[in-house]
């Protein structure tokens, strides 16, 4: 019998949003088999488990191996066991399953059992069941089952024995959905309960009239459950592919759920600052994937002399508080503010939905024709509509207040989110320019410097890093900006579009999942009758981020 998980909306009657769905049917006796059905994209494909599973090491000293015989025998009748002592672990240390039973104060496993404790348990741990992963070799899980004295761990190794055993079939039953996938999976390391509630930041079909986020519309558990988050854009802005997987403790039922957003459990969202998102104690699976390198520029103190145009920037960072990628929006707005400052133009940030409004309202009323308008947004979103904290912004809400401005002042708009391609055809009858780093159904990404990336030292978003380091090196030469400024003023456009379509190319260029064909930025500008730029300034100059 499995359970059914579904999603309710408030005040309406149940309505599952299931994209595809893996049903595991159990028949527990002396021998084990096992069928899969996976409904996967709307394709039915048939997965059978294999017979044989892997080996399961044992660490216990004499004592706990003595007094926890039961746990030991019953586990043997679910896979093949390896029990060793502490003085025979080294040659089992890379086993891809291990449990230890016995606490950090055990005697002779205790050291073994403090250097396999994750970070996140290291003080306090009360846990009688910690579940942690990757400790001496990747694709591993280590259960320490343990207790405040050693009847405590036998008290534990009962009390959790369904756990233990319910967590491998279901690692193994991931690993099959996973497959080859670039996917990043974590496990939240405790069961989930019928109490507990949880759900993405915002469902996948969001009702029109939701103006702050997050909207939890909890997933109905019917028994204890495993809970898995699949990321399948890993370093992606919001929103992009993932998926919930929830494997039923009990029935062995495992349902997998199309999302768009983070987990949210009991209020709390999983995974979403950098210390838990790259904490490999949480990684089922990562398919080669490292944390970015930590770089911080600096302000550049270089720049052509200001001009005293009264040309203005907007820089929007939508990051708030319980959200991913925060450090790569703040540097985001950091760089524009001094890329865009180095060739005179005023900027200004805007941190919530209320402060946009203020700000271009108040430049609607000031700003005169010919004098330019740029607006840069990073942030979580989707399809025509942006995430500014908590509150949704949404394309329509920005071509309401670019409406305000005089038709004589040119609008350049620059979008770092997901999906950010989806607004360029509604913004083309408001603005000279649009830039999207992201195409209509494309992932944004934060910082990321896979083998092979070009342009490692960068910071914030992979796109807009791109945008920040070119247009500092134009302003440090400053020849090329003096030819467009001629250009320009001989055709009766604004000199940005040539400056903006120059740093489009190179920052496509220094964008490593632009270079590999995962997202694909975008430009479109009304103004065509011009040469558009040939040559990067990294062609010109020789910029020292690496770009070619």
């Amino acid at each position: 019998m499995s359970s059914e998980l579904s999603r309710t909306w408030s005040g309406t009657a149940r309505v599952p949003l299931v994209s595809f769905k893996c049903g595991i049917l159990y028949v527990r006796q002396m021998k084990r088999s096992i069928v899969i059905m996976l409904l996967f994209m709307g394709l039915i494909t048939v997965c059978t488990a294999d017979d044989s599973y892997t080996s399961v090491v044992v660490l216990a000293n004499s004592i706990e191996r003595e007094l926890n015989t039961d746990f030991i025998q019953d586990l043997r009748e679910n896979r093949e066991v390896i029990v060793v002592d502490p003085a025979e672990f080294q040659a089992y240390k890379f086993s891809p399953h291990i449990i230890i039973l016995g606490g950090a104060r055990a005697p002779d496993t205790g050291t073994i059992t403090e250097n396999a404790l994750p970070s996140r348990e290291k003080e306090g741990a009360s846990q009688s069941m910690v579940v942690t992963f990757n400790v001496w070799k990747n694709d591993q899980v280590v259960v320490i089952l343990a207790g405040p004295d050693r009847e405590g761990t036998r008290e534990a190794c009962d009390e959790h024995f369904h756990h233990v055993v319910s967590l491998l079939d279901a690692l193994e039953v991931v690993s099959d959905i996973v497959g080859s996938l670039q996917s990043l999976v974590f496990l939240w390391p405790s069961p989930l309960d019928l109490s507990d509630q949880i759900a993405p930041f915002a469902p996948l079909a969001m009702p029109l009239k939701v103006t702050d986020l997050p909207f939890l519309v909890p997933h109905t558990l019917n028994e204890e459950t495993w809970f898995f988050w699949m990321d399948d854009r890993p370093s992606a802005k919001f929103a992009h592919p993932t998926r919930f997987i929830f494997y039923g403790i009990a029935t062995g039922a495992c349902n997998v759920y199309s999302e768009k957003w983070w987990p949210v459990l009991n209020g709390a969202p999983l995974w979403v600052d950098s210390t838990s998102y790259w904490d490999a104690s949480y990684w089922v699976h990562n398919p080669g994937i490292e944390k970015p390198r930590a770089y911080s520029a600096g302000a550049d103190g270089s720049g052509i002399e200001l001009s005293t145009s009264r040309d203005r920037a907007l820089l929007v960072n939508g990051w708030g508080s319980g959200q991913p990628l925060g450090g790569d929006m703040a540097e985001d707005e950091r760089g524009m503010r001094e890329a865009l400052t180095s060739i005179g133009i005023m900027t200004e940030t805007a941190f919530t939905r209320s402060e946009i409004e203020q700000v271009l309202t108040a430049w609607s009323q000031k700003m005169k024709p010919e004098e330019t308008l740029l607006i840069y947004i990073t942030a979580h979103g989707d399809k025509g509509i942006f995430l500014i904290r908590n509150a949704v912004f949404t394309i329509h809400d920005l071509i309401t207040l670019l409406a305000l401005f005089d038709e004589g002042i040119p609008i350049h708009i620059i979008l770092d989110t997901c999906n950010a391609g989806y607004s360029l055809s509604p913004l083309k009858s408001e603005v000279e320019l649009v830039m999207a780093a992201a195409g209509e159904g494309d992932a944004a990404y934060g910082d990321c410097d896979p083998a092979g990336d070009i342009n490692p030292s960068d910071s914030g978003s992979e796109f807009t890093s791109g945008l920040v380091v070119t247009i500092k090196e134009l302003a440090r030469t400053g020849s090329r900006i003096n030819q467009w400024k001629v250009q320009a003023a001989s055709r009766n456009f604004s000199w940005y579009i040539l400056l903006l379509m120059e740093s489009f190319t190179a920052a496509r260029e220094l964008d490593i999942n632009a270079r590999s064909g995962v997202t694909t930025p975008l430009i479109w500008t009304a103004v065509t009758d011009f040469d558009p730029p040939t040559q990067s300034p990294q062609e010109e100059s020789g910029c020292p981020c690496g770009g070619g």
